[in-house]
């Protein structure tokens, strides 16, 4: 037995392949005195293998909360706080060792009182992940300060390790949440090698630059092509050229098949090594409305848009500081008879071998896919609509009033000018020529437009769109309240 809590290093002197096992126990009384009994009156005993004899192994055998129980998150937090300690040469030390000391202790506290009100169900999900989230971003503040006495990891990652990424059970748990050790074998792809070659500080400095990064996000066919082409004419927006999605798919974990298998992301699949990546992709290929590229120095304005990342709201909130919104939906007849064209049409096919449905699938993939095997096309694309549009209300009612903005496409297209006006003031860019001149005239069809926009256009589809819309009734309703 040894102290897996300290820095440790398993050697295999001999020729003879083995395997190190490591079991976690909790162990019976007696077990437990022979532990803390003193170390000279343990007389140790070889266990030589017996092929003949049938041993027993006790293991545990009920099953796992989804939420962590109040009493591990104790148990796991107190010994913890015990070992914070910081860089003696850090600028308020010990005051960072007193301040997430205390983080840790009203984390415990907090938990508990959660625990208390919801106990381990769906009703309490959104306050447990609200409450987690809160401490990943307060122990940032000390990551470069404070660190474990015994084995000098940083506290936040210890943090992290050890509780956040496995307070809350989901199909996500198998992404690592914390940066692997240098020398490791990393859960992202070769791409992250040339990340690491950058300092930790010129990533810092690239996620600083990029100061309250704006983002449209919205179903598939709803219109933000055209409000992205129409926002980035002026040159106080800089962007990726369009549609971005090798930005999170240049990453197989992340995409579906891979750890996921939808391209809804949590913000526990943004490691450190998944954000640095994210970074320096941005930073090798923003560029102005004029082509110029950024030096990663000057501070800018991202813009982005791009259809899937509707579904990877908390996952930016990660990547990002200050990730301001805008939602653009449109009303759902048209949009889905949009969306059933757009398949129809073969350009939009996002997965041409989707493992686990048959023949090729069409715009962004949300969670629960699997349930339309067998579906018609338009119950495909009102699923899609629903859930993308329900997605984003219930993220971004997690995300403070001031950074998200809501936008009906029927505006957009009706008074361009005035819609232009509230985003620029939204997002704090001034309306200059090339913005003016923009919405001076109807707006021009976008670059992935099918045919030219008509109120009644959807009505070539209505025979099969029409019975599915009472079903949305919920949906709609929440949208015309959503602010």
């Amino acid at each position: 037995m040894f102290d897996n809590w300290r820095r440790h290093r398993v050697e295999n002197a001999s020729a003879t392949q083995r395997i190190h096992l490591v079991a976690d126990t909790t162990g019976s009384s007696a077990f437990w005195q022979g532990v803390l009994s003193d170390a000279e009156r343990i007389m140790p005993r070889r266990v030589s293998f017996d092929s003949g004899r049938q041993a027993q192994v006790l293991m545990e055998r009920s099953a796992p909360h989804r939420i962590m129980h109040p009493s591990e998150v104790e148990l796991l937090l107190s010994d913890l706080a015990d070992e914070v300690t910081a860089d003696s040469s850090a600028q308020s030390a010990d005051r960072c060792v007193l301040e997430v000391k205390a983080l840790l202790g009203a984390f415990v506290k907090d938990w508990r009182q959660l625990w208390t009100l919801f106990a381990d169900t769906q009703e309490g999900l959104a306050h447990y992940e609200k409450l987690r989230d809160s401490l990943r971003l307060r122990l940032r503040v000390a990551e470069d300060v404070t660190f474990m006495r015994t084995n000098a990891i940083s506290v936040r990652r210890v943090v992290e390790a050890r509780v956040l990424q496995h307070a809350i059970a989901s199909d996500i748990a198998s992404i690592t949440a914390v940066a692997p050790e240098r020398g490791t074998e990393a859960k992202v792809p070769a791409a992250s090698a040339e990340v690491l070659s950058m300092s930790r500080a010129a990533l810092r400095r690239i996620g600083r630059g990029l100061q309250r990064p704006v983002m449209i996000v919205a179903a598939p066919r709803s219109g933000s092509t055209l409000l992205f082409e129409t926002l980035s004419v002026t040159p106080q927006f800089w962007t990726l050229g369009g549609e971005a999605h090798w930005l999170i798919e240049s990453l197989p974990a992340l995409c579906p098949g891979g750890m996921v298998d939808s391209n809804r992301l949590e913000g526990g699949h943004c490691t450190d090594e998944v954000r640095m990546h994210v970074l320096s992709l941005i930073q090798r290929r923003l560029h102005d409305s004029k082509g110029r590229k950024w030096d990663g120095f000057e501070p800018v304005r991202f813009l982005e848009k791009t259809p899937k990342n509707a579904l990877r709201i908390p996952f930016f909130e990660r990547v990002f500081e200050d990730t301001h919104y805008i939602f653009l939906w449109r009303d759902p007849a048209q949009n889905i008879s949009s969306m059933i064209e757009a398949w129809r049409d073969g350009r939009w096919t996002t997965y041409p071998n989707l493992q686990g449905w048959d023949g090729p699938w069409s715009l962004l993939l949300p969670q629960g896919w699997q349930q339309l095997r067998g579906k018609t096309l338009a119950e495909i694309a009102t699923y899609q609509w629903k859930v993308t549009n329900e997605t984003i209300m219930r993220d971004l009612a997690r995300v403070p009033a001031a950074r998200r903005h809501v936008v009906r496409y029927e505006d957009l297209i009706e008074n361009p000018r005035a819609t232009i006006q509230r985003l620029s003031d939204f997002s704090g860019v001034h309306m200059d020529e090339q913005l003016t001149a923009a919405v001076s005239a109807p707006l021009p069809l976008s670059r992935y437009t099918l045919t030219s926009p008509a109120r009644e256009k959807w009505k070539a589809n209505a025979e099969v769109v029409t019975p599915l819309l009472p079903m949305l009734d919920a949906t709609l309703l929440a949208l015309r309240g959503f602010a």
